[in-house]
């Protein structure tokens, strides 16, 4: 065989998962675009959590994919991922409302719906899942990233708010795009 041409074959399978290899960053998925008879589909990728074993340390990863026609309501695509983090926090119900600000930017107002049943409530509830540093953390790591979806680039909501009563009533607002740095003149 040439040499020429085991380089280049080489080069391409090097190039094509180079990606994949770890260099301290982990490749993610940002959003994928589907078109199937005339119809457009969006990929949002659905956050659970990662322990890395012998640290305290927790990330978000992704675990789960939703499939978004284009043109959903974006009330209707929150809603989705409400029953994510639904799920993901074993069964705690949460609502979810968007609403315009005066300067045009949309918020989506978070509900966090603690459990009727008064047994149900010590088990396990939004107010404990805010309690502890760590287990705030977590609760965090699974409603945050879901909702803001920061690498998707469609048209989507630019800040998150709810508040919390694990210790004392806590608000939260988190922004989807923050300017980094202020042009100088």
């Amino acid at each position: 065989m040439n040499v020429n041409f085991l380089f280049k074959l080489f080069f391409s399978v090097f190039i094509y998962f180079l990606p994949y290899f770890s260099f301290g960053q982990k490749p993610e998925i940002v959003s994928y675009e589907f078109v199937d008879k005339g119809n457009s589909e969006y990929i949002l990728p659905l956050y659970g959590l990662n322990y890395v074993q012998g640290d305290f340390i927790i990330t978000s990863v992704v675990d789960d994919f939703l499939r978004v026609k284009k043109g959903t309501p974006l009330i209707e695509i929150a809603k989705e991922i409400a029953e994510h983090v639904s799920k993901k926090m074993k069964g705690l119900k949460l609502g979810v409302e968007i609403e315009v600000l005066e300067n045009g930017a949309k918020c989506l107002n978070i509900e966090l719906i603690e459990p009727d049943n008064f047994d149900d409530f010590f088990k396990h509830s939004w107010a404990q899942s805010f309690t502890a540093s760590g287990v705030a953390m977590e609760t965090l790591n699974i409603i945050v990233p879901n909702f803001l979806q920061k690498n998707y680039r469609g048209p989507w909501i630019d800040l998150i708010r709810f508040e919390d009563e694990g210790d004392g009533i806590t608000k939260h607002e988190y922004v989807r795009y923050q300017k980094q740095h202020d042009i100088l003149e």
